[in-house]
């Protein structure tokens, strides 16, 4: 029997959001790739992202916490979801009438 190496790291809180925040982190195995899921449900469970949440995820993740720091910024940021878009797009049938087509319709948006 296999026992996990994995070494766990305490909540910053006895907050039971934590427990959300864990789960995910545990679902991927603890490994960097998670990083961006863990901060969505950071964000989905207590509505924000604080130094505190950084610093675990950083340290439960064992990535630097400038990585944690950037990759959250450029999330809240909204760029994140313009990313997702456009990666969708280019998966398109027609890739450049649908991204023009998209390009046209956010201009108009914004």
């Amino acid at each position: 029997m296999r026992t996990s190496s994995v070494k766990t790291v305490e909540a910053p809180s006895e907050d039971k959001r934590w427990r959300l925040v864990t789960v995910t982190m545990r679902r991927h195995g603890y490994k960097p790739y998670a990083l961006i899921e863990t901060l969505h449900t950071i964000q989905e469970a207590f509505g924000y992202l604080d130094e505190e949440a950084l610093r675990y995820v950083a340290h439960s993740l064992k990535i630097p916490l400038s990585r944690v720091y950037g990759v959250a910024t450029f999330y809240n940021t909204g760029m994140f979801a313009f990313w997702l878009e456009c990666k969708v797009v280019v998966k398109c049938s027609n890739p450049i009438n649908t991204t023009q087509r998209n390009l046209q319709t956010m201009g108009d948006i914004a």
